[in-house]
């Protein structure tokens, strides 16, 4: 993805940090959450989006020693999502 997408568009509502797999997520007002790398290195940091909710995903929560990340949205849905593969 370009530089443009990987940007929350209108801000980002809550942050989990994994600092086992390394890894940090950001829910976002554009309804995605985003995964980014947080070791070192040149590697890219950008891993990855989720996307299934259709609002704003208001918050996320991992769980299951970082198995499982739990979102909650203004779509009125909560998804409980494969952490490490992105899928829910």
């Amino acid at each position: 993805r370009d530089e443009e997408e990987r940007r929350h568009k209108n801000g980002v509502s809550s942050l989990q940090l994994d600092p086992i797999q390394g890894r940090l997520y950001s829910a976002g007002r554009d309804g995605i959450i985003r995964v980014w790398h947080t070791g070192g290195g040149t590697q890219d940091r950008y891993i990855q989006s989720m996307e299934h909710h259709t609002d704003w995903v208001n918050d996320i929560v991992l769980c299951c020693g970082g198995k499982n990340l739990i979102s909650a949205s203004s779509d009125t849905t909560v998804k409980v999502w494969n952490a490490p593969k992105g899928f829910c």
